[in-house]
């Protein structure tokens, strides 16, 4: 622009300026329709193109920018910034850095992208909605709640609760709910010192490995056990105990009090008995035992058997093998043989009734040579006693009853063995 130019501009503000009687030239603002081209403020003079203002300048009023902002530093010393424009992006770097000192208050949904970073607290309050997962950092490098402020309910869906394993290597532990029940896999459950398990409803299982429980136990309502309970130490029932079926105790049982048994109670490693007989050989079609034969194992199906009172984990005579069986060393036995017999020749025949030996311990002594006082084919009734002991060889291999005919073909029938443990080692 031409001096000339700028100075008819100039005489027209100051024209303008006696024209509304205004005192100061550097007061006026001028607008494009008055044919003058800015502003006069502090003895400058501005125009509609790009400006350079050197100081401070004062707006008193409203400022309307079509255009951006550019400021090294921007202040705001009033109470309250108003945006009305679409933008929200501070920065157009990604190494900017923005510090806000006091208080942020957001209004509204607030979206992050890349990581959030908190040095200090974060307190939120209201319902906080994850999609996603919450992980520490680093293994055991964080924990949920504290002794002193812990959560009040912990709800879990369908899944499974693992916990770590403070063993490397050994597998983790979960907690599952099946049914109802709680499923604790791939590891045991303690209770120690007072610690107690109370199941209002559903059951406890415990699949695989064992239970171990540490100090005294307590227990309100029914223990209902299916398998094998096995119990090493002392044992105090307090108040009615019912037992149904097989209760097997290794040890003493000590009883304050008294004990009352429905029906007849099993004491294994007790005194007890049985009886089996013979259903195959009778009278009518009985075995023929030839002295060419030599011994024979006396002949024994158990067709018909007692053994209600056998208080045994074993049978005393094994009708598969017609062995009679100890069921530890050391027990004492009265063993009875009851047969029949007759002969040809009752004056010079007998017949030898023995136990067979297995090992090495002698139990051929145990037996009986018996006669025909009644003459020939005259059948006999035989009732003999016999009393042995069970070593080793006896309970591994057991024991059998030979017969041997002398003198002529003995025939037999009616065979019953009953067997009668009157001693143990236990006791």
């Amino acid at each position: 622009m031409s001096l000339e130019v700028r100075y008819s501009a100039f005489e027209k503000a100051k024209n303008y300026t006696k024209q509304y009687e205004l005192e100061k030239v550097d007061s006026i603002v001028t607008r494009q329709e008055d044919d003058m081209l800015g502003y006069i403020s502090a003895g400058q003079f501005a125009t509609t193109g790009s400006n350079i203002f050197e100081g401070g300048q004062i707006i008193d009023g409203n400022l309307t920018i079509v255009g951006d902002i550019f400021a090294n530093t921007f202040n705001v010393t009033t109470s309250s910034v108003n945006h009305f424009t679409a933008s929200t992006n501070f920065g157009l770097d990604g190494g900017d850095t923005h510090t806000f000192t006091g208080s942020v208050f957001i209004t509204g949904s607030e979206s992050l992208k890349g990581d959030l970073i908190v040095s200090g607290n974060v307190y939120i309050s209201g319902t906080t909605e994850l999609g996603g997962n919450i992980v520490p950092k680093s293994a055991r490098g964080a924990t949920l709640g504290t002794l002193e402020r812990p959560f009040s309910e912990i709800f879990v869906s369908s899944g499974s609760i693992n916990i770590a394993s403070d063993i490397s290597g050994d597998p983790n532990t979960t907690l599952t709910n099946i049914g109802g029940n709680i499923l604790v896999s791939a590891g045991g459950m303690r209770l120690v010192g007072d610690a107690s398990f109370i199941a209002a409803t559903g059951s406890f299982s415990y699949l695989s490995g064992s239970f171990t429980h540490i100090g005294a136990q307590f227990n309100e309502g029914d223990i209902i056990t299916t398998g094998s309970l096995s119990v090493s130490g002392s044992t105090i029932m307090i108040g009615n105990n019912t037992m149904t079926g097989n209760t097997q105790l290794t040890g003493s049982v000590n009883i304050s009090g008294s004990l009352n048994v429905n029906t007849h109670p099993v004491v294994l490693g007790q005194l007890s008995w049985a009886r089996y007989d013979d259903t195959q050989y009778t009278t009518s079609s009985f075995l023929s035992v030839t002295v060419a034969s030599g011994e024979v194992t006396i002949p024994n199906n158990g067709g018909y058997s007692v053994t209600t009172h056998l208080h045994s984990d074993i049978q005393f005579y094994n009708t598969g093998s017609q062995k009679v069986y100890a069921e530890t060393e050391g027990d004492v036995y009265v063993m009875t043989v009851t047969f029949k017999a007759k002969t040809s020749k009752a004056d010079t025949s007998y017949v030898r009734i023995q136990m067979d030996s297995a090992g090495s311990t002698p139990y051929r002594r145990v037996g009986k040579d018996l006669f025909f006082g009644k003459g020939n084919d005259v059948w006999h009734d035989y009732h003999e006693v016999f009393q042995f002991y069970a070593d080793t060889d006896f309970v591994t291999n057991g024991n059998q009853w030979k017969i041997r005919a002398n003198g002529a073909t003995v025939d037999i029938s009616n065979v019953i063995y009953f067997i009668q443990r009157t001693q143990n080692h236990l006791i």
